[in-house]
């Protein structure tokens, strides 16, 4: 497997060659700043050029070319990354050596070439995008999962960007006009900064050839390189909302100042996982399988706000007994009251991941995108050895810089309540 970076201008060309699929992915990822309402416009943007371009002016249409073409499948996902908004693109296609067509990878271009410069934007496709994404947010409501995860992240990320959904926000929908999504869309293809990367088995410099001619992008802008708000962020108050729920959510956040690629984070990634993550982890034997307060007890390191999250759902009379229990856990490592074992268990079960993660070209991609715009090696060895070198000591070290700052639940206002 290897990684090569081209340049035009300073758009940068990922490819990354690899016998190990039977596909090609070609994915265009462009950066913006993050802001609600902007995000709300891009997606809408993004979701109407998948939807119908002027060489396939319906839905239909373009479906049925892509199903044409030995089932092509084209992708348009809002993300962000730290404070950044990014509107992606992609093809995953069989490998062209597969098919006996000369003009396949050409075909598949030509529609990539449709989507990005000549899109078909019209008032009835927007209002057809608006409900759906209307219907998406409506949806995470009537999911209380989602919703009490929503709740809890509006509290917690109040006034910074991390509390900014990528898809935007429900009270903008309506208010964006035919104009807003055209201006989106010119900022994008003119103004943004891209990266494009190549996943599969294929001739780097032709494809590099073709794209350049297919895709003539112009932009001068550079990879953004200031992903992180590096602000503390302070305690605040607990906070519990109540509505009818058959399990009380409870969320427990920490902060660790640890951000992606500062020394320690492997670390950081290490001690999360031995905490919570996966049915080794300390909380998820000792909350759910020993004392069986929980029905699932999960954490999660967000490298890009430097917080640690602890989630779970239990009946509302545990919810005390449970924080004790978190906290407790998170002592024992502070003070080294764990056995190597599970030090162990959690190094394989992250080991495990990292290999997973190089035999998935959607991986491979991200993988790759870290490595240009946060200096982490492209190197599977690298990021394994990270992880096997992490000591006792050096968990039990960072372990002591976490604070607790927030905690969040949204539960019954009683367990005798008729839940859903």
């Amino acid at each position: 497997m290897n990684l090569t970076i081209e340049r035009h201008k300073d758009i940068a060309y990922h490819y990354i060659a690899t016998r190990q699929f039977k596909t090609v992915q070609i994915t265009l990822r462009f950066f913006d700043e993050l802001e609600e309402k902007s995000a709300t416009a891009r997606h809408l943007m993004l979701s109407m050029l998948k939807a119908k371009n002027r060489l396939h002016p319906s839905r239909k249409a373009l479906t049925r070319k892509l199903e044409e073409l030995y089932d092509t499948s084209l992708s348009g996902v809002s993300l962000k990354l730290g404070n950044k908004h990014i509107n992606q693109f992609g093809v995953n296609i069989v490998n062209p050596s597969f098919i006996d067509d000369p003009r396949f990878f050409e075909d598949v271009l030509e529609i990539l070439r449709a989507t990005l410069f000549n899109p078909r934007f019209d008032e009835k496709t927007l209002e057809e995008e608006k409900q759906f994404l209307k219907d998406y947010f409506k949806a995470e409501y009537a999911n209380k999962a989602r919703y009490a995860a929503k709740r809890y992240r509006d509290h917690l990320f109040a006034g910074h960007p991390n509390r900014i959904n990528p898809l935007g926000a429900m009270e903008h929908i309506d208010a964006i006009t035919l104009e807003e999504v055209e201006k989106a869309y010119e900022r994008m293809i003119g103004q943004n900064s891209l990266l494009v990367s190549v996943v599969g088995d294929f001739d780097e410099e032709r494809v590099h050839r073709r794209l350049r001619a297919a895709l003539p992008f112009e932009t001068n802008a550079p990879l953004p390189d200031d992903f992180f708000l590096r602000s503390a962020f302070e305690k605040k108050e607990p906070i519990t909302e109540t509505m009818p729920l058959a399990q009380d959510r409870l969320f427990m956040t920490l902060s660790s100042g640890v951000f992606y690629g500062d020394e320690g984070y492997f670390t950081m990634v290490v001690l999360t996982a031995l905490l919570g993550e996966g049915g080794d982890s300390l909380l998820f034997r000792r909350v759910r399988e020993e004392k069986s307060l929980a029905y699932y007890v999960h954490a999660q390191y967000r490298p890009f706000s430097a917080l640690v999250s602890i989630h779970s759902a239990m009946k509302k009379k545990n919810v005390e007994q449970a924080k004790a229990l978190i906290e407790e856990t998170l002592e024992d490592i502070k003070a080294g009251n764990f056995k190597k074992r599970s030090l162990d268990l959690a190094k394989q079960y992250l080991i495990t991941s990292i290999k997973q993660s190089f035999d998935s070209p959607r991986s491979l991609s991200l993988i790759a995108l870290r490595h240009q715009l946060l200096s982490m090696p492209f190197d599977e060895s690298y990021m394994l050895k990270k992880i096997r070198d992490v000591s006792k000591t050096d968990v039990m070290e960072t372990a002591k810089r976490l604070r607790w700052i927030f905690t969040y639940v949204l539960g019954s206002e009683d367990d005798e309540k008729d839940a859903i």
